[in-house]
């Protein structure tokens, strides 16, 4: 019988380790260098710009995407003559969106009724009408405004005199605090120039007076009510 020939121990550990580490080399991935990762990230950015996301592209004026422009006043279409108010200007994309830095040129139809200067403030001159346009691009946006001769000073003093403020004391808690109410807006649309809101005060002064529980509270309540129709008169006149 012939003998077979054993490899001796260390022999066998040399050349399991040798197959061990062409595995681990074989199984490692080669690391890029960091200057080429950089160069990608780089080439990634110069592409995702190329792209885009503002349809009318880089260093195009706001005022050429203008499609509308809406103006807005802070005391609705009526104004007092003698008073002044700045208006704002909005302009839109087509699909809505507000536009940022756009430069609007300010324009009066009746400038003998209502003036405009080039930052949208409107000085009330005269009763009548005047057309306040705000333009920009190929668009323009414009409120009629409505000037009225009334003294709003005048309507909010009737409640301040120390007859009216002695009725107002003079009423219930709840009472009171509703007329109170009504009357500290008056005073808010008088500081504001407001002929719309002053209205709209006046109107909640009669109804809170109408409102009145029965005894003290309705008699001076009524009273009350008729300097509220006072000042509505002089409103309308």
């Amino acid at each position: 019988m012939t003998a077979q020939r054993m490899g001796s121990p260390r022999g066998r550990d040399a050349g399991a380790q040798r197959r061990r580490g062409a595995e681990r080399r074989g199984a490692q991935t080669p690391r890029a260098p960091a200057a080429l990762l950089l160069a990608a990230a780089v080439a990634a950015a110069v592409v995702a710009c190329g792209d885009g996301d503002d349809p009318a592209g880089p260093g195009v004026p706001p005022e050429e995407r203008v499609a509308s422009i809406e103006v807005v006043s802070p005391v609705d279409t009526v104004m007092v003559a003698g008073r002044s108010v700045r208006l704002e200007a909005v302009a839109r994309e087509a699909d809505g969106t507000a536009i940022a830095g756009v430069a609007f040129t300010w324009a009066a139809s009746n400038q003998s009724v209502a003036a405009v200067d080039e930052t949208g403030l409107v000085q009330a001159a005269a009763p009548g009408t005047s057309s306040i346009s705000a333009a920009a691009g190929a668009a323009t946006g414009s409120l009629r405004m409505r000037v009225v001769d009334v003294d709003l000073d005048a309507i909010a003093t009737l409640f301040t005199d120390p007859y009216a403020l002695a009725l107002v004391g003079g009423m219930g808690a709840d009472a009171r605090s509703g007329v109170q109410a009504a009357i500290a807006d008056c005073a808010s649309a008088r500081d504001a120039g407001h002929v719309i809101a002053m209205g709209e005060c006046l109107r909640e002064l009669v109804a809170e007076a109408a409102a009145a529980a029965g005894g003290t509270d309705r008699v001076l309540a009524a009273v009350l009510e008729l300097y509220a129709n006072r000042g509505l008169r002089l409103l309308d006149s």
